[in-house]
């Protein structure tokens, strides 16, 4: 008995809406003993519908899947630029004044220089610290940098330990100071106590010790020369490097200033002999180089012998 779905020739005029075989198809249903009888009522495809690759497909080829993906992930945004963060306030010019703006006595000075404000330092002092010795023509003006905490909160020059270790110096050098001379031991007859006027470069202390600052030592600067102008210091000796490159005008090493006597000029045009010498403070961090204090001081000493001769 003929099979009506072999035998049977498909109607050319009818659409054909036999399912399509691919050749792969075919293959494993021939593998699986389907005849070709049976095979011959599938239609075969125009063209292959196997996929391509994915690495072959285009961006337009993407499965919908995929597609939904990418149309619904969240646009990129451009980087928004951070906040501008607001300016710090910039810092207050110290005031420089001239010596002709300030007061024509050593007395009028030392009120000018405790209600000084020329510079920031004045706003953490305890007290400030113009000087204190001898005011009429002392021998020796003694020069430091800066004072200490010592010195701001008694308002004195080269108090505490540093202080102690200058005075002890001194007295060692046969330069007993009239400042110190009611705290020390009576002189022996016939030793005159020396003059001095003991100031630093900058009278108000710099917070936690720190060493001034060019600006500091600038809006002090009017006021030192104004002491000298008005003490009239026979001699001049600087303790410190900021100190001595301050009064020298140089930044030369201390260690090349220290040995030998400069010539300080004035402000009232006299050119005084000047010593540059260690720090008492940085003596009793550095105490190897007292030997070379000692030696500054002998300098000192002589000065002062020769002074008195003539």
């Amino acid at each position: 008995m003929t099979n009506p779905r072999t035998s049977a020739s498909p109607d050319q005029s009818a659409p054909d809406n036999r399912l399509a075989l691919t050749p792969i198809q075919r293959a494993w249903l021939a593998e699986i003993g389907v005849g070709s009888d049976v095979l011959a009522v599938f239609r075969r495809p125009d063209r292959p519908t196997a996929e391509p690759p994915q690495s072959e497909l285009q961006p337009t080829q993407r499965p919908q899947s995929v597609q939904a993906t990418f149309r619904s992930a969240p646009p990129v945004r451009a980087p928004q630029p951070a906040p501008e963060q607001p300016k710090p306030a910039p810092a207050k010019q110290p005031t420089v004044v001239s010596i002709d703006d300030l007061p024509a006595t050593p007395e009028g000075l030392h009120e000018y220089a405790l209600q000084c404000q020329a510079c920031e330092l004045h706003e953490q002092r305890h007290h400030a610290v113009p000087g204190a010795g001898d005011v009429q023509q002392p021998q020796w003006l003694v020069v430091g940098e800066a004072p200490g905490s010592a010195d701001d909160r008694v308002g004195r020059p080269f108090q505490g330990k540093p202080g102690e270790l200058l005075r002890a110096m001194l007295a060692a050098a046969g330069l007993q100071a009239s400042l110190w001379q009611a705290d020390e031991a009576p002189q022996p007859p016939g030793v005159k106590p020396v003059t001095m006027f003991f100031t630093n470069v900058v009278k108000c202390r710099p917070l936690g010790n720190r060493p001034p600052s060019d600006d500091h030592i600038a809006a002090c600067s009017a006021l030192l020369h104004a002491q000298i102008q008005q003490l009239q210091p026979a001699h001049v000796l600087v303790v410190g490097r900021l100190a001595a490159q301050a009064l020298l005008n140089t930044q030369t090493p201390l260690e090349e200033l220290r040995g030998r006597v400069h010539q300080f000029a004035a402000p009232d045009g006299r050119t005084l002999p000047l010593v540059v010498t260690w720090h008492p403070a940085t003596l009793l961090v550095h105490p190897h180089r007292k030997a070379q204090a000692w030696e500054d001081l002998a300098l000192v000493r002589n000065l002062t012998q020769e002074a008195g001769k003539g």
